[in-house]
């Protein structure tokens, strides 16, 4: 598999973006995140643009995989990307 850009917006509280972030480390995935909730401004604010740039759709979590937007703890929707 080659080396994939993967950006993981997440929430703090969210067992689902917490299942994403072990899914990611356990296929030993090199990727950034954000917890979201966690930013002040400007910071928190130039994340979500970040976020409506990449998807009208709103949730968490936000999975960003070489600009292909997976929603949601979605393991066929990573699989299906990170084989590309």
């Amino acid at each position: 598999m080659k080396n994939k850009e993967i950006k993981i917006y997440a929430l703090s509280t969210c067992i689902w973006c917490k299942k994403t972030l072990d899914y990611f480390k356990e296929k030993e995935c090199e990727f950034d995140h954000v917890f979201v909730d966690l930013l002040e401004d400007p910071e928190s604010s130039k994340a979500k643009a970040e976020m409506k740039q990449h998807s009208t759709q709103k949730g968490f979590p936000m999975v960003v995989i070489d600009g292909v937007v997976v929603m949601g703890f979605d393991t066929d929707g990573f699989e299906r990307e990170l084989s590309k």
